[in-house]
């Protein structure tokens, strides 16, 4: 339930694997909080991957960010990558996506077992003419 709280509509397309496979955080920039959460596209059910065209593989996992302001949710533009450890860098193309009524920002990359990357997002929300960074790491465990 904490997560459909943190990241609002979006917790649908993520909401359908174990909380343990996926990361979750927010940053908040004084009245704009980011939510954003990561999950192996592997663990997505297929109807559900195929209604957001989404690619179900061992290899690809997906973010979903979304920003709301003083609460409310809040259109967004985000670019960035992900590193490895070894410093190679994986692009993520970010798109738009509605869920109930709520715009996100969605994105896929490539990904191996046991994986770690450091994500470097830039998060532009529409309101506002400043963009904000977001910086985290994960532990991808692929199935």
């Amino acid at each position: 339930m904490r997560l459909r709280h943190i990241l609002g509509s979006a917790a649908a397309l993520l909401a359908l694997a174990p909380l343990a496979a996926q990361a979750t955080g927010t940053a908040s920039y004084g009245e704009y909080s980011i939510h954003y959460a990561t999950r192996p596209t592997a663990e997505l059910q297929p109807e559900l991957a195929q209604n957001y065209g989404i690619t179900r593989s061992r290899t690809l996992a997906m973010i979903i960010v979304s920003v709301r302001r003083d609460g409310e949710p809040v259109a967004a533009r985000v670019h960035g990558a992900a590193f490895t450890d070894a410093g190679e860098q994986r692009d993520i193309r970010f798109r738009r996506v509605e869920v109930a009524g709520t715009v996100n920002q969605m994105g896929t990359f490539s990904v191996d077992h046991l994986e770690s990357l450091h994500f470097q997002l830039e998060v532009i929300p529409e309101t506002g003419q400043r963009g904000y960074p977001v910086r985290f790491r994960e532990t991808f465990f692929m199935r």
